[in-house]
C-alpha cells in the first residue's frame, strides 16, 4: 500500500543550496493506518548531504517531544524510531489533539554540498508489520558569494524555533541572515504550538543576535483577543471562571494582561511587538470562539447600542450581523490598548487579515481603526494604502504549518500557489506597501528554491 510523500512539502525534488540549512518535516502518520507502536524510518542520505545532530534539542515534555525518537547513524544511513500510538492519514483529528500538529511532524536540519546535485534520498518506513519505500531526488543550488544587506525590511516568523539544539538554531540563523532578513518575529503563542517557557525564547533571541548583527527581534506578545487572558491567567496562577472574551480582558483582567505581555518582551529584551489579528466575524467556531458570544460581550454590547437586552446570539446573527462586527472591531481596539501599557513604548505591529485571506481590501472600515493603535501594519496589500497614520508593511504568505490537514481546516488565508514567485510577489508587496517593508509567513516553506530566490533578489 502507497501513502503520500514522507516529507511535508516537496514534490518530485528535494531542493537545497549548497552549504546552507534547510528543514526536513517527517510526517510522522501512520503510512498504513492507525499505527499503536510507532513508526521506524531508515534514511540513505548521498554523499555530501548531512544531518545535524538532534539529540543535543531541549526535552520540554510537550509537542515533538510525544514521539521524540530513538536515534542512530550509520555513515549516511540514519535510523529513526518513533515510538508511541500514531494515527493513520486520514484518522488523525479523532486521535489526536485536533489544533496540534507539531507532534505528528519531527524536523530535520539538512546541510548539504553541491556534489549531492542529482542524487537520491532513499527513505523507507517500517510499522504494523508493512513498510513503505520511496526515492527523492535532491536539487543543489549553488551558494554565491557574501551577498549585500538589502536596503528594505524583511521580516519573517519563526514559529517553532526554540524546539531546536542552539547549533541547529545558529545554522539555521545563518541562512537567514544569508536570505536577507532583518527582523525576526517570535510568536510564544500558536495554535498547535505548546507554549514553552519565557526563557527557551531568551535563548533563541540570544542566538539570532550573535548570528545575524542587526537584527530586530519581535515578540508575538497577544495571541488574539479570546486567548490573551487565560494564558496570563496560567502564567499568574489566576483563575478566571469564564470565557476569557475581549471584554474579560478589558474590564476583568487588564492588570493580567498587562503582566504578561511585560514579562515576554523584557525576556527576549524585544526590540518590538508583532501580532497576527483575524477580523472579527458574526460567527462562532472551535477556531476562533470568541469574539464572542459570551455573556458580557453580548451585555456591553447592548449598552453600546442602546439595547434594551442582551440580544442571544441567533439574534445577533438574524438581526445586529454587521452592527455586532464593528463592536468587535473595537474591542480589538480596545484590548491592542491595554496591552500596550505592557510593551514598555517599543513599536507594535500588527498583521491583520481579513476574513477571507490576508488582503486588505476584503476588511470592513472599522477595522482600519487598527491604524490608530499600531505603529506598522503588514497585510497583503491589493493597492497602496491611503490615508493611514501607520507605517505600512506588505506581507507574502509561503504557507502555513507543516501539518496540511490543519492549515486546510484551520488557516484559510491564501498562500502563493507556486514556489517559483516567492521573491516576486515580495517585490510587489514591497512596491505597493510603500517600499519599507515585506513580511515573509511562513519560515517552515523555505526551502532551497526559495532561499535561492530570497538571496538572488537584493
Amino acid at each position: 500500500m502507497m501513502a503520500g510523500m514522507p516529507i511535508w512539502r516537496q514534490d518530485d525534488e528535494l531542493s537545497l543550496v549548497a552549504g546552507c540549512a534547510s528543514v526536513w518535516w517527517l510526517d510522522l502518520s501512520g503510512p498504513f493506518g492507525d499505527c499503536p507502536t510507532g513508526v521506524d524510518w531508515t534514511i540513505l542520505l548521498p554523499d555530501g548531504v548531512d544531518i545535524l545532530d538532534p539529540g543535543h534539542r531541549p526535552h520540554f515534555g510537550t509537542g515533538p517531544d510525544a514521539h521524540r525518537p530513538h536515534v542512530e547513524r550509520d555513515g549516511q544511513r540514519l535510523f529513526l524510531s518513533f515510538p508511541g500510538f500514531l494515527p493513520g492519514e486520514n484518522h488523525r483529528r479523532p486521535m489526536s489533539e485536533p489544533t496540534s500538529w507539531c507532534d505528528l511532524h519531527w524536523p530535520l536540519v539538512v546541510i548539504a554540498s553541491r556534489q549531492a546535485d542529482g542524487a537520491e534520498v532513499q527513505i523507507e518506513r517500517r510499522a504494523v508489520g508493512d513498510s513503505d519505500e520511496r526515492a527523492i531526488t535532491l536539487l543543489v543550488h549553488g551558494r554565491a558569494d557574501e551577498l549585500a544587506v538589502p536596503e528594505q525590511r524583511r521580516c519573517v516568523h519563526l514559529q517553532f524555533w526554540p524546539w531546536f539544539s542552539g547549533e541547529e538554531q545558529a545554522e539555521l540563523a545563518a541562512t537567514l541572515r544569508r536570505c536577507g532578513f532583518s527582523d525576526c518575529s517570535l510568536n510564544w503563542h500558536g495554535v498547535g504550538i505548546p507554549r514553552l517557557p519565557a526563557d527557551a525564547y531568551a535563548l533563541t533571541a540570544r542566538t539570532l543576535r550573535r548570528v545575524i548583527p542587526g537584527v530586530q527581534v519581535w515578540i508575538g506578545g497577544l495571541p488574539g483577543a479570546d486567548t490573551a487572558l487565560p494564558r496570563a491567567e496560567a502564567l499568574y496562577g489566576q483563575q478566571i471562571p469564564f470565557v476569557a472574551s475581549p471584554e474579560a480582558a478589558i474590564h476583568r483582567g487588564p492588570d493580567l494582561v498587562v503582566a504578561s505581555e511585560r514579562t515576554w518582551c523584557e525576556a527576549v529584551q524585544a526590540d518590538g511587538v508583532m501580532i497576527a489579528l483575524e477580523e472579527p466575524a458574526a460567527v462562532d467556531t472551535d477556531a476562533m470562539p470568541a469574539h464572542c458570544f459570551s455573556a458580557a460581550s453580548r451585555q456591553r454590547f447592548a449598552q453600546e447600542l442602546d439595547l434594551p437586552s442582551a440580544p442571544d446570539p441567533i439574534a445577533i446573527l438574524q438581526q445586529h450581523r454587521e452592527a455586532w462586527v464593528d463592536f468587535c472591531c473595537r474591542q480589538m481596539v480596545r484590548l491592542l490598548q491595554v496591552a500596550r501599557l505592557g510593551h514598555g513604548g517599543i513599536p507594535l505591529a500588527v498583521c491583520a487579515y481579513g476574513p477571507g485571506g490576508p488582503a486588505r481590501s476584503e476588511s470592513s472600515a472599522d477595522w482600519q481603526q487598527l491604524a490608530e493603535v499600531a505603529d506598522i501594519l503588514v497585510y497583503a496589500h491589493a493597492e497602496p494604502p491611503s490615508g493611514s497614520p501607520a507605517e505600512h508593511w506588505g506581507y507574502t504568505r509561503l504557507g502555513g504549518t507543516p501539518q496540511s490537514w490543519w492549515a486546510h481546516w484551520h488557516d484559510p488565508m491564501g498562500t502563493i500557489p507556486d514556489r517559483r514567485l516567492a521573491a516576486a510577489d515580495a517585490r510587489m508587496q514591497l512596491a505597493l506597501s510603500g517600499g519599507l517593508g515585506v513580511r515573509i509567513g511562513g519560515w517552515a516553506s523555505l526551502d532551497g528554491a526559495i532561499q535561492a530566490q530570497l538571496m538572488e533578489w537584493r
